[in-house]
């Protein structure tokens, strides 16, 4: 929990929406509630830490029980202290909590903090090369992560020399459907195009990996990822835009690390309550080949936004 609160915290935008909240509006919210006092706590050590009034080390301890016993009290959910829980399915938790809060969403359009920073706005349809039908229409729905196999990310990059988004979208492309004879069409496969909609501030990358997977494998897969991305490689959109990664949570034998790179410049790595400077990007690719760390969460944070001036992290 400890290296998803950092993440979320080091994505200015994020912090500042949430910061911005009287605590006291949050009172009947309790998992919203505990997220903000974490992020009001860090940002405060934060400023002690640059005014000399505190040790660097001191922003990093927190304790995230409060938001804990929070998580685990939604219905549905299992998150007791003390226990290892999947960062992804914690993530999720946190933003369905997030979307739902009335204070965490604009006056005007309505649209929730989670959905403006995060969220993907996507549609997808099947147009027929054969017969020229449109069918498997999905409307447009808000996504949060692209999910990815790590094995698949390898495979992929043996068919396309190209991008890790360019490689990404060849993996969607293999996810073939049939042209729905229901609406009459003719049965012949092809590949499903999704359109992106609305570009978020954060495009997530969730990569699912093998068991146990090896260091060397780890090494060959990190090396595929870009530090930069064009989400127009992926998805068929006019939107434009740079992202560059800027953090990311792992595990390595029931123990959570996150790296975020500070200012656009070194890596941090932070562990538990303990902050370390990693280096460069190839540096990390070799600390988590030689420890086993696998990269589970990928923030990549779009570049003017990056470029912002963000008191406490970008």
């Amino acid at each position: 929990l400890n290296v998803i609160i950092q993440c979320l915290w080091h994505v200015g935008k994020f912090r500042r929406g949430v910061e911005r909240v009287p605590l006291r509006q949050l009172d009947s919210q309790p998992v919203v509630a505990s997220l903000a006092r974490l992020f009001h706590a860090l940002s405060d050590a934060e400023r002690a830490a640059r005014s000399g009034s505190s040790s660097e080390d001191d922003r990093e301890a927190v304790d995230p029980s409060e938001l804990r016993r929070a998580l685990d009290a939604l219905p549905g959910h299992h998150f007791a202290l003390n226990e290892m829980a999947d960062p992804s399915e914690v993530l999720t938790a946190l933003f369905e909590c997030l979307v739902a809060s009335p204070q965490l969403r604009h006056a005007a359009g309505g649209m929730a903090l989670v959905d403006e920073v995060f969220g993907l706005v996507l549609s997808e349809s099947l147009v027929c090369g054969a017969c020229g039908k449109t069918s498997h229409v999905v409307g447009r729905h808000t996504e949060y992560y692209h999910i990815v196999a790590a094995t698949a990310l390898r495979m992929g990059s043996l068919v396309v020399n190209g991008s890790t988004a360019t490689v990404l979208q060849h993996l969607e492309s293999q996810a073939l459907k049939k042209c729905d004879v229901d609406v009459g069409g003719c049965d012949v496969p092809g590949a499903p195009t999704r359109v992106l909609h609305t570009a978020p501030h954060v495009f997530t990358l969730h990569m699912v990996w093998e068991q146990a997977p090896s260091g060397d494998e780890i090494r060959e897969t990190l090396e595929l990822v870009d530090t930069e991305l064009e989400l127009e490689q992926l998805y068929e959109s006019k939107q434009r835009g740079r992202y560059s990664l800027h953090a990311m949570f792992c595990y390595y034998g029931q123990h959570y690390h996150a790296f975020i790179r500070k200012d656009g410049l070194a890596w941090l790595m932070f562990d538990d309550a303990h902050v370390a400077e990693a280096g460069s990007w190839q540096a990390v690719i070799a600390k988590c080949s030689k420890g086993r760390i696998q990269p589970l969460v990928l923030f990549y944070q779009r570049e003017d936004d990056a470029r912002s001036k963000a008191a406490g992290g970008v």
